[in-house]
């Protein structure tokens, strides 16, 4: 840093900056694994797992730093997975009871060949 004539880090640089890797890891593994997954029969049973991981980790953050990118990361995955996720009403409305439906069901078709 000293040779580019850079400031050096600051511990409340590595503070934001460890804050905000923990904030945003997770997320982009699970972003990560929605972009692997190949087959649409086992989306959901998937998918529904790791939205809820991901709403529980952010709701259960206090950041010192970061609290605009939680809140942007909420509002995003509320955004774009509301219908799903939405504990308020959660089966209440189609795309809730598809996304039921469809998880439950590969669920219970691997049960049944394990059990035959």
């Amino acid at each position: 840093m000293e040779k580019l004539h850079l400031p050096k880090f600051t511990t409340i640089d590595f503070e934001f900056l460890g804050e905000r890797l923990s904030l945003v890891s997770h997320t982009a593994a699970v972003l990560d694994k929605f972009q692997g997954e190949s087959t649409t029969e086992s989306y959901f049973d998937a998918i529904l797992p790791c939205l809820f991981a991901v709403q529980r980790k952010l709701d259960c953050r206090n950041p010192k730093y970061c609290g605009n990118l939680v809140d942007a990361l909420k509002n995003g995955l509320q955004k774009r997975f509301g219908d799903f996720i939405s504990t308020d009403q959660f089966g209440q409305n189609s795309k809730s009871k598809t996304a039921i439906i469809a998880a439950f069901t590969s669920y219970f078709k691997a049960e049944l060949a394990v059990q035959s």
